[in-house]
């Protein structure tokens, strides 16, 4: 979802806007820009369960806060982020951090810090509250520097790369709080790993093989060959270790991955212009080789067939008012940092929103269907949308 593009705006205004924005987002003291003919600053935010997804695009900038003593409601958030283009230099707790492409990085936004952008900078930042990280601040503050070595950070940075697009794919969906979960779990994971102690990395990979999962699952899912055997390889555990590890969990991974395919090729069908694709070119987008089977998946699933629904969203879109959904998403109750209508209008940003650094017409999953809102859990397992190499253990 847009938060802000000050390229909208006056020309007069675009530097107040976007001063303004990262003031508010960031709680810096002071911000200066780096002589850029015209600041800009372009973000979009998505809720994810109890974390925040926010990516920036801003020119070059200096932020400074200064520590001072936080507000008794004030609750200390954390940032992990990922530097997706250009450079700059993060300093927190007498400690600096160079920031470079596909760097990860994490800050704690309740203490003072010096945030230096170089260049037109692209950064994508989970948003995390302290009590959901549910570690101390002392070792977030040990990990920092060592993130780039831990051995979770290349799976961390290929997730946060496609949260944006499983964000938009999944849009209001049950699915999200999965996806949320998964997250944190990661980013719990990450700096546990990188807190210097080798017993705390194996148990972060122990305690947090379901989540990986999860979060691969999520990353490769129009890939057809998407198997418990690719899976279970990707993370250096056998097939039945995977399923062990997921059944204690209570996951079906089978179910678990044609669901989120059947969500995400239903949030497809449901965007403007989608009457352009065929329905057998959507399926074989999202892992499904025979449309005839996705069709008859699909209506189990959510009581119209693929062709249906695309022609109620299409029905929908023609009498919507111009940016507007004809069916509005609903609401969450995991959701008390997403801001509301006024205020993004008025431009104004979520709390971390650039840290380190609108609505579409259509329908969108989690909006109002002729059955349910999410999809039941679809019958284990058929050739053409997951081909288990090794069966369940007994």
């Amino acid at each position: 979802m847009l938060v802000i593009d000050t390229e909208v705006l006056p020309r007069r205004d675009q530097t107040e806007a976007m001063t303004a924005a990262l003031v508010d987002a960031t709680g810096a003291t002071t911000l200066s820009h780096h002589g850029a003919a015209s600041p800009y600053l372009r973000m979009e935010q998505w809720q994810l369960g109890t974390a925040t997804l926010v990516r920036a695009a801003c020119s070059g900038h200096t932020q400074v806060r200064v520590r001072r003593r936080p507000a008794r409601d004030e609750e200390p958030l954390i940032v992990i982020g990922l530097q997706h283009r250009d450079t700059g230099t993060q300093v927190q707790d007498g400690a600096g951090t160079p920031l470079v492409a596909g760097g990860v990085y994490a800050m704690v936004l309740t203490g003072s810090f010096q945030h230096v952008s170089i260049g037109d900078t692209r950064t994508s930042n989970l948003l995390i509250r302290a009590e959901d990280l549910d570690m101390p601040l002392a070792m977030v503050a040990q990990a920092r520097p060592r993130l780039p070595a831990s051995p979770l950070s290349s799976l961390v940075r290929s997730h946060v790369r496609s949260l944006a697009r499983v964000a938009d794919g999944l849009g209001g969906s049950p699915s999200m709080e999965a996806v949320g979960g998964a997250t944190v779990q990661l980013a719990r994971a990450l700096v546990a790993s990188a807190s210097g102690s080798p017993g705390h990395v194996q148990d972060a990979l122990a305690q947090t093989l379901v989540a990986r999962v999860r979060a691969y699952i999520l990353d490769h899912l129009s890939e057809r060959n998407l198997t418990p055997a690719t899976i279970a390889a990707a993370h250096h555990v056998s097939t039945r270790q995977l399923y062990k590890s997921c059944a204690a969990e209570d996951l079906r991974p089978e179910p678990w991955v044609i669901a989120r395919r059947l969500e995400a090729a239903r949030e497809e069908l449901g965007r403007p212009g989608s009457h352009q694709r065929t329905i057998a070119a959507v399926a074989a987008r999202w892992g499904f080789a025979n449309s005839s089977h996705f069709s008859h998946r699909f209506r189990e699933a959510y009581g119209l067939t693929p062709r249906e629904w695309r022609d109620r969203c299409r029905e929908g879109d023609d009498g919507a008012a111009p940016g507007r959904s004809p069916i509005a998403p609903r609401p969450t109750a995991t959701s008390p940092t997403a801001p509301s209508s006024e205020a993004t209008a008025r431009g104004s940003t979520p709390r971390g929103a650039c840290a380190t650094p609108s609505g579409s017409r259509g329908c969108r999953p989690g909006t109002a269907t002729p059955t349910s809102a999410s999809p039941r859990s679809p019958p284990p397992t058929s050739a053409q949308t997951w081909t288990p190499s090794t069966s369940p253990p007994s």
